[in-house]
């Protein structure tokens, strides 16, 4: 039982120094993000739609599609709504899988009119900056 106890007290304990390490995590994410987003925009502004996918930033709006730099996610996931998606209105979105201790299905996401809902994509979300992490 006291093994238990002193198991959870360090959980606690290790999680809460975990917090600012992660939010400096994804404040990184949103700062590599920023070419990307507005490479996105100028394609939009262009085009008079936003592009297929990220490949098609490169090379004219972008010299190389950039990664968010954690090990949690190799990659910025691109999606433009499905008919039967709800993207709130917003004709893309960027998602990244953020540093979670232990299994977790969070995610990180950017929307680009940022008219986050409280809750949506199976969790609650937190805004941070000008992106929602969603905790589920």
């Amino acid at each position: 039982m006291l093994c238990s106890v002193l198991a959870l007290i360090c959980f606690g304990f290790s999680f809460r120094l975990s917090l600012p390490i992660k939010r400096q995590a994804l404040h990184q994410v949103m700062a590599r993000a920023e070419p990307l987003i507005s490479a996105i925009h100028k394609f939009e502004r262009e085009h008079g739609k936003p592009p297929p996918d990220l490949a098609a930033l490169v090379p004219d709006y972008l010299a190389a599609v950039p990664t968010p730099g954690i090990p949690t996610s190799r990659e910025y996931y691109y999606r433009r709504p499905m008919p039967d998606d709800d993207l709130e209105g917003n004709v893309w979105m960027l998602d990244v899988n953020p540093p979670v201790l232990g299994i977790g299905f969070d995610r990180f996401i950017c929307l680009p009119k940022q008219n986050y809902p409280e809750r949506g994509w199976g969790g609650v979300l937190e805004r941070i900056g000008t992106w929602a992490y969603v905790h589920e």
